[in-house]
């Protein structure tokens, strides 16, 4: 045995499910806060404009590019809680919301696109995520 086992033993047991706590607390942080992002979004909607989409899709990246960077440079997994699933959940309920109120905007209900479009949209998210996890 080297000595460098017992880490490797600790990193297993402790580590590991308190990073995989913190990948399945984003998601649930990003659905669970979707009626409050929306509510914001449609609280700054100017009347007869198409809403603050773009604004809303900016800071939603803002988010997760302070998500990727505070992630880098955390040095105790517990920190990890707020700079990726706070940051993180937060950010992607933004730009996942603004997506989905651009479909709903831009193909109303009658228009023989609209199913299609709100399925790929749907099945981007998962999609995308399964990618970027591998």
């Amino acid at each position: 045995m080297s000595k460098f086992d017992w880490k490797i033993d600790t990193y297993k047991k402790i580590i590991c499910p308190i990073i995989d706590l913190i990948g399945t607390l984003s998601f649930t942080i990003s659905m669970t806060l979707a009626p409050l992002t929306v509510g914001i979004i449609r609280f700054f909607q100017q009347p007869g404009s198409r809403g603050p989409y773009r604004i809303s899709l900016i800071f939603g990246v803002c988010l997760l590019t302070l998500s990727a960077f505070f992630s880098s440079i955390v040095s105790v997994p517990e920190w990890l809680f707020l700079s990726h699933s706070i940051f993180y959940g937060l950010g992607s309920s933004f730009i996942f919301m603004t997506s989905s109120l651009v479909i709903g905007e831009w193909f109303n209900k009658l228009h023989k696109h609209h199913v299609l479009a709100t399925s790929i949209l749907l099945c981007g998210y998962p999609v995308g995520m399964s990618f970027s996890n591998t």
